[in-house]
């Protein structure tokens, strides 16, 4: 069998190793998860597990982490609640992508809300920043409104969150939200966080891969 022919199934098998594939993390705030006292007039602070991760790779997805300053925050229903007390609640979560391995993020969705008869404004903020970069804060999303409950999609991407290796990534959501008051029934919320993205593995190992095969090929000519 001529080189040729032989580098034609390695050329194959090296394309295929090099691929990307489209995976997700999501934070759906399980219903399993700790409860917190929603109706104290107090600074608290909330975890949550990420519900799914099939990124693969080695790629982690770190705990959610809820705090708000003056008023209540916690999973409740399956969602995570924060009291309305005219403060600005702080969300992050953390995506870490060894080295070679490259990551494309494309997009991040979630549902929100405000529940409750006070119509002051809340407003959701979310950023996005690389470890150790000299990026300022890009892909930001601002809703506000009085009493609403709806979904937000963000398109991720450009030279800021596409093709990056070893580092950690994290996602911040400013949840500000208006009014005083210390009610369960009036709160605002975040649920069902999906951050979407593709995966490929570092080009040269899979050349390199395919090179052995074609060098065991030779040999047993």
């Amino acid at each position: 069998m001529k080189i040729k022919q032989l580098l034609l199934p390695v050329i194959a098998l090296c394309m295929t190793a090099v691929s990307s594939h489209a995976a997700t993390i999501i934070y759906n705030f399980s219903a399993g998860d700790a409860l917190v006292d929603l109706t104290n007039n107090a600074p608290d602070s909330a975890t949550s597990a990420a519900t799914s991760n099939d990124f693969g790779s080695g790629i982690t997805a770190s705990v959610w982490t809820a705090t708000s300053p003056t008023g209540e925050i916690g999973v409740s229903g399956g969602r995570m609640v924060a009291v309305k007390k005219a403060d600005t609640d702080t969300h992050t979560f953390t995506v870490t992508i060894p080295s070679g391995v490259y990551v494309d993020f494309t997009a991040l969705s979630f549902s929100y809300g405000n529940v409750g008869g006070d119509t002051s404004p809340a407003n959701f903020t979310v950023t996005s920043t690389v470890a150790g970069g000299t990026f300022a804060p890009q892909n930001v999303w601002t809703h506000t409104a009085g009493t609403f409950d709806g979904t937000a999609s963000m398109t991720l991407g450009g030279n800021f969150l596409s093709d990056i290796t070893n580092t950690t990534v994290t996602f911040t959501f400013a949840d500000s939200a208006g009014g005083n008051n210390n009610s369960l029934a009036l709160h605002t919320f975040i649920d069902n966080v999906t951050l979407t993205g593709t995966v490929v593995p570092e080009p040269s190992t899979a050349l390199l891969g395919g090179l052995g095969i074609l060098c065991l090929l030779r040999r047993r000519r």
